[in-house]
């Protein structure tokens, strides 16, 4: 998917990649991830987003919820990070990290609910009165009182398999004045997801339903109940090229993922400020049946996977080849690709397809020193960001 652009752009991380690859230094299955160019990735969103009066929260999971590179994109002048799940907030806060937004996508479970809420985000996503008695309870027992935003839905929203939930329409106005209620919990926004998404019709990004939702539930709680909902949180699709449009729909904060390694759906299409920054390395395994088969692992159903470019042991550059897309339905043991006849065992292989690491058995390899030609390991983890082995 951005294979194209990453030769394109980022050819250099390619080739040292490839290096370290036929030293052995680099394992099949690896994601690689160019340091450099993602601190510069996160200060271009982080200016424009300023541009725009936004608020950012960076978003880990798609790079293994890596606490290195979210040190250097803090550094970079985004601070504040969200977590999709609760266990993602855990390794954030002890590589003491400041956590924006929890409870969004993954909302929290019972009895980790007191230690998420010790680490004191800035904002819980609620998505029923019940989790908000919850996150109240926890918040009591600390003695703070902890914002919350809520999540609203209605009919015609993108809504994802796998992630549902929220508080439906005709629920808004009883299940905001029973929180309101509660003595240790204190509304201040809204939340969606996705309010923004890319269309490949028009190959751009656009509003979705669900943002005039978050913004018709703003309307009519703050007249309702008289709040003042600040943050209107605003997901998915969050590059430097959206936020004029995120403003403009009335978000204040937004949270970039793929945007930091420059692998949205819009990077595979258009020469974004942000360049790519992340690649999938592994090599060929064996040939059968007139198909090359490479070590997987890391393969993520929704990737469109397209195009794999291979290299010999030694690093000299064979071809592109057409990919093959894995069955949802299979473990990802192996890739295939339709090689020709200077393909052999052992060759190495560059993919860069969409991914979530967090859901791979990958490993994570940090590269810096792109722009100095200094180019080392700066470290390698695995898919949940924690450290294997220090270079």
């Amino acid at each position: 998917m951005f294979l194209e652009q990453l030769q394109k752009r980022n050819p250099e991380f390619i080739k040292e990649a490839v290096k370290l690859y036929s030293q052995g230094k680099i394992h099949a299955n690896s994601y690689v991830i160019d340091l450099d160019r993602v601190e510069k990735n996160a200060s271009a969103i982080a200016k424009e987003a300023q541009k725009y009066g936004l608020h950012v929260f960076a978003m880990t999971k798609q790079i293994g919820r890596n606490p290195e590179i979210a040190l250097r994109i803090a550094k970079a002048g985004i601070e504040s990070f969200v977590a999709v799940d609760p266990w993602e907030a855990q390794i954030l806060a002890e590589a003491g990290l400041k956590l924006g937004n929890i409870g969004h996508l993954v909302q929290i479970p019972e009895h980790m609910m007191k230690e998420i809420i010790q680490y004191r985000p800035e904002v819980v996503t609620v998505f029923s009165y019940e989790k908000a008695v919850s996150v109240n309870k926890a918040a009591a027992e600390i003695g703070i009182v902890q914002p919350v935003i809520l999540k609203v839905v209605a009919e015609g929203d993108k809504i994802y398999e796998g992630q549902q939930g929220g508080i439906e329409e005709a629920d808004w106005k009883n299940v905001t004045a029973k929180i309101i209620a509660l003595k240790n919990v204190k509304i201040v926004g809204l939340t969606s997801f996705p309010c923004f998404l890319f269309q490949e019709e028009s190959k751009k990004i656009e509003k979705m339903p669900n943002m005039d939702t978050v913004m018709r539930a703003k309307k009519l709680l703050e007249k309702e109940f008289d709040l003042q909902l600040f943050h209107i949180n605003s997901p998915s699709a969050s590059t430097s090229s959206s936020m004029k449009a995120i403003a403009e729909a009335g978000g204040t904060y937004c949270e970039p993922g793929h945007a930091l390694t420059g692998t949205t759906p819009l990077h595979s299409v258009s020469e974004e400020v942000e360049i790519p920054a992340m690649l999938y390395i592994t090599e060929v395994s064996h040939l059968f049946q007139s198909k090359a088969y490479t070590f997987f692992g890391g393969y993520y159903r929704r990737g469109h996977l397209q195009k794999v470019a291979v290299f010999s042991k030694e690093g000299e550059f064979k071809g592109i080849f057409s990919a093959e897309e894995n069955d949802a339905q299979s473990i990802d043991y192996y890739g295939a690709f339709t090689p020709d006849s200077q393909i052999i065992s052992g060759d190495i292989c560059v993919y860069a397809f969409r991914t979530q690491i967090f859901t791979t058995r990958s490993q994570v390899v940090l590269l810096e020193g792109m722009e100095t030609g200094n180019v080392h390991i700066v470290g390698i983890y695995d898919s949940q960001g924690r450290s294997l082995t220090k270079v």
